[in-house]
């Protein structure tokens, strides 16, 4: 990993030095001798790496602000009290899947309008860089309050030498891979390893699978939110069996799958008792400096399902975004942060740090130090549909989610104690009986 981030920020050095009088408009940085710009980033799925390099390229073209970086990984559980409470407010906040819009209505971030029609590179804006289906993420009662972070590419990580070896096909439908886990137990070893403390990363599974059979019509008019028929779309439904026909049946997992944590579940896949593991891009930040030596992985999507309308759509694990609080200090120097962090160069030197994409529009495929499964991952993310799983609706953020019953039915029905079809039958239920409420509750507000 040390290797790989030095050869990224020479990289990065070298197109800044080329590149630095591209910019036709600059966000203006105080000239003083001691700028101190704060920024506390969740560091809980893709490390400190990135931030660190970022960080360190801003301070080289910015000699006279230093940044102060405070990793934390429960702040998402502590954002709020931050914001609501005033206390300890740092200039930019690095968060992940947390509901800013109610933040931004209650008037604790910064307006980044001003930001997002700001040129960052070769004349284009933010609003131009930004995937446009992540763009309308940004954006509240005609203002833009976040700017994104991360855009993980879930799958399986598959062990590619063990794949070679055996002649196993990387397999696009759930029939191959049907087709595929019998000659994986033959050979002796488990197809594939996850654990019970990260069980709702079936999530992207499943709700890939969804997004397939519904294609985007479908998800659109579920992230609507427009009445709580959305939540008895048939997709949904055949997304759980789905789940159910491959991790009911236990020989399909590694033993004690639910009692398994992370740590153990990954070291299985590492030491090649697995052949798969359940996870996503962020597994190349999470291992570092420990994956074993000459280890060789690759990712593929979620397999599409029989009857697909889309079979391209993968749902991508995005939901991280960097705001400013109201109450920062040092609110022009952030913006000029966000602003650099955005710009193709910082782009590919986070892609090659992480193994994972940003949601902007640039060349993540060519980003310098790529390895092979960075490049596996990217290959998914640019040539397919990916689809964001972002409602204006409050009632999907406060209130329901996607299973708002138990969060994620996996550990209900792995238990036995319900069926696919009665964990789709009670939270539609529930969500029926509760609509009425929640949104009276909510227009109260």
């Amino acid at each position: 990993m040390l290797k790989k981030i030095i050869c990224a920020l020479t990289s990065c050095a070298m197109i800044l030095a080329v590149g630095a009088g591209c910019h036709k408009k600059e966000v203006t940085v105080p000239k003083s001798t001691n700028q101190e710009l704060t920024i506390t980033y969740y560091d809980g799925i893709y490390g400190s790496d990135w931030i660190q390099a970022i960080a360190h390229a801003y301070e080289l073209k910015n000699p006279s602000v230093k940044i102060k970086l405070e990793p934390d990984s429960k702040l998402d559980q502590k954002a709020s009290a931050i914001l609501e409470n005033y206390q300890n407010v740092p200039d930019i906040m690095f968060l992940s899947n947390t509901n800013w819009e109610y933040w931004a209505s209650k008037g604790y971030l910064s307006d980044l309008t001003g930001l997002f029609k700001t040129d960052v590179d070769n004349g284009k804006t933010l609003i131009q860089k930004i995937q446009p289906d992540y763009l309308t993420h940004c954006k509240l009662n005609g203002k833009y309050w976040v700017v994104p972070w991360d855009d993980g590419v879930p799958g399986f990580i598959y062990n590619k030498d063990m794949f070679n070896e055996n002649n196993w096909q990387v397999p696009a439908t759930m029939q191959d891979f049907y087709t595929l886990l019998p000659k994986i137990k033959a050979a002796g070893i488990v197809p594939i390893a996850w654990s019970g403390d990260n069980i709702s990363d079936w999530n992207y599974a499943v709700n890939s699978w969804w997004a397939q059979i519904e294609g985007f019509d479908g998800v659109n008019d579920y992230l609507k939110m427009g009445s709580p028929e959305v939540y008895h779309q048939q997709g949904r439904l055949d997304a759980l069996q789905e789940f159910y026909q491959l991790v009911g049946d236990k020989s399909n997992s590694i033993d004690n799958a639910l009692g398994t944590d992370s740590s153990n579940a990954s070291e299985q896949f590492f030491d090649s008792k697995a052949a798969m593991l359940l996870g996503g891009s962020w597994v190349s930040s999470q291992i570092g400096d420990a994956l074993p030596k000459d280890f060789n992985m690759g990712i593929m999507q979620f397999p599409s399902v029989d009857g697909a309308s889309d079979a391209t759509i993968n749902v991508d694990a995005a939901g991280g975004f960097a705001a400013i609080p109201l109450l920062a200090q040092h609110k022009s120097i952030a913006e000029d942060f966000l602003r650099f962090m955005s710009t193709d160069a910082m782009l590919e030197l986070y892609t090659s740090i992480t193994s994972s994409p940003r949601p902007f529009i640039y060349d993540a495929a060519s980003a310098e130090g790529l390895d092979d499964f960075g490049k596996s991952v990217m290959n998914i993310w640019q040539k397919n549909n990916n689809v964001y799983l972002f409602s204006a609706s409050p009632l999907y953020y406060s209130v329901f989610s996607d299973w708002p019953v138990s969060g994620a039915p996996y550990l209900e029905i792995l238990s036995g104690v319900e069926s696919p079809v009665q964990a789709f039958d009670e939270n539609y239920e529930y969500v029926k009986s509760n609509w009425s409420a929640a949104t009276a509750k909510l227009k109260a507000k």
